[in-house]
């Protein structure tokens, strides 16, 4: 690892981390400023960038790990306002209330942005090999990029891209990922990589509604609409396979 590349990468990401904390104003599930502040500041106090990956949650299933890019917080849809949800995003409430996973997240932001392509796909490969023995009942057949945080630019894009066609062809597992961010050119080698867009479509389209039933009626005529039931563990690879179909979720 170029220990150079991350020290520089860490302090960019707590500028731009304390330029938001200038700006910071009380919201819906972050009422309490300066106790997220000093929760923050801790954070911050205490950083040691490494890569950080889970594999399944109380969503996602014991089959996938989970690679995230970066904070709520920092998110370039919430700075940048190209997310359309950010403010009812279900990755702010454990930032705000666990400074121990706010600490984890921003190490990874850093971790992600520092290390180059080619290492993080050899470190995820190795991990898929190592956790993926004959003994083990499940075992990880997918990568799901960025469950927090969101592609800053082509840059990101272009290196996800990379990353997922080189775990592909070392271990045969293939990646996925939403992103609400159109300013990206999605027409790139990415074999093994899945992008769904937010409200638009690349592979394929994700597309968050208020009433379900309602947006399935305006789309009576299209063959590829699927039905979002919100539970990975049961999903039939909607989001993971390039079928261009688009998957409606209802707003919850």
């Amino acid at each position: 690892m170029r220990i150079k590349d991350i020290e520089q990468e860490k302090q960019i990401v707590i500028e731009e981390i304390k330029q938001q904390l200038e700006i910071l104003k009380p919201e819906k599930g972050l009422k309490n400023i300066e106790m997220f502040k000093e929760r923050m500041q801790w954070a911050l106090d205490n950083i040691e960038p490494q890569l950080h990956y889970s594999i399944g949650n109380a969503k996602l299933p014991k089959t996938t790990l989970i690679f995230n890019l970066g904070t709520w917080f920092n998110c370039p849809g919430k700075k940048e306002g190209f997310c359309e949800i950010c403010e009812k995003c279900y990755d702010k409430s454990p930032e705000v209330r666990f400074k121990d996973r706010l600490k984890e997240r921003i190490e990874q932001e850093i971790y992600f942005r520092a290390i180059p392509a080619y290492v993080i796909g050899i470190e995820l490969a190795r991990i898929i090999r190592k956790y993926n023995t004959p003994r083990r009942i499940y075992k990880i057949d997918r990568i799901r990029f960025s469950e927090v945080g969101e592609l800053r630019n082509q840059d990101d894009l272009e290196k996800i891209a990379l990353i997922s066609n080189m775990v592909e062809s070392l271990t045969g597992v293939k990646s996925y990922t939403y992103t609400h961010n159109r300013n990206l050119d999605f027409d790139i080698f990415r074999p093994g990589l899945t992008i769904n867009g937010s409200n638009f479509m690349v592979d394929n389209e994700y597309r968050v509604v208020k009433n379900r039933e309602e947006e399935f009626n305006n789309l009576y005529d299209l063959a590829n609409k699927k039905d979002c039931i919100c539970d990975c563990v049961k999903c039939n690879n909607y989001c993971l396979e390039k079928t261009h179909s688009i998957i409606v979720e209802e707003l919850r």
